[in-house]
């Protein structure tokens, strides 16, 4: 092998190195989080003085901060690790828990206003019955019937305004046997469309609320990736 043969097959074989090397370090996730400070200044509502309540690792690769903006303005953001860095997916000042697809199970999270009396969330998977026939008068004719499901779980809301629990296992278990039937959506729909879930506030009296204090300023929020998705306030109409 020449002296330039070698040179090149050195050259080549430094770029796999390194590539490996970039590639690796972008991959492995650090011990460390972001600093405080470094989380304010990543978080929206640029104007408003911001409190970090909490910074709460849910998996190797997602943190949930809650802080308040304002000094009433109960927030939320989460954070993931990305192409290498920690990157805020999430930010929201909405009124009511949220879906996060953290790496191994879907979790619920919120943050409210304490004048609200929130002792529990109410969460709903409503599925409203379907028939449908197939080739009628055909040999082939094939009918199809979906009851109508309704399943409930209740998620306690703890002592302090923010919080985050696992996605209850039975209603998990409902949603996805049902959003897996061949006549419901395919897999390929987003991540809010998998779990079209449903919430409802109760007091400790089991009264349902609503969330006025936290609502106040009103809400919104940003959600990058399929990472975080809003779920609906029940219509207790569509209750059986």
């Amino acid at each position: 092998m020449s002296r330039k043969q070698k040179g090149i097959l050195v050259l080549i074989l430094a770029c796999i190195i390194g590539i490996s090397v970039y590639f690796s370090q972008r991959m492995v996730v650090p011990d460390d989080f972001l600093s405080e400070q470094e989380i304010l200044a990543g978080l929206p509502l640029e104007n408003l003085d911001k409190e970090i309540q909490d910074i709460i690792q849910i998996d190797e690769k997602t943190y949930f901060v809650p802080y308040i903006a304002d000094e009433n303005v109960y927030s939320t953001s989460i954070f993931k690790w990305l192409d290498g860095k920690w990157t805020n997916v999430s930010e929201s000042t909405w009124a009511g828990p949220l879906l996060l697809q953290a790496d191994s199970e879907p979790y619920v999270f919120w943050n409210i206003h304490p004048g609200d009396n929130v002792e529990n969330w109410e969460l709903y998977f409503l599925y409203s019955r379907d028939y449908s026939l197939s080739y009628p008068g055909s040999e082939d004719e094939k009918t199809f019937y979906m009851p109508h499901i309704q399943v409930s779980e209740t998620i306690s809301k703890g002592e302090e305004s923010y919080g985050y629990a696992p996605l209850p296992v039975e209603l998990k278990n409902t949603v996805e046997a049902v959003t897996t039937n061949p006549k419901s959506p395919p897999e390929t729909l987003s991540f809010s469309m998998k779990y079209p879930l449903s919430w409802q506030a109760h007091n400790s009296e089991g009264e349902a609320v609503i969330l006025e204090k936290t609502r106040q300023y009103g809400g919104g929020g940003r959600y990058g990736g399929d990472y975080v998705s809003m779920l609906n306030e029940l219509i207790e109409e569509e209750l059986e």
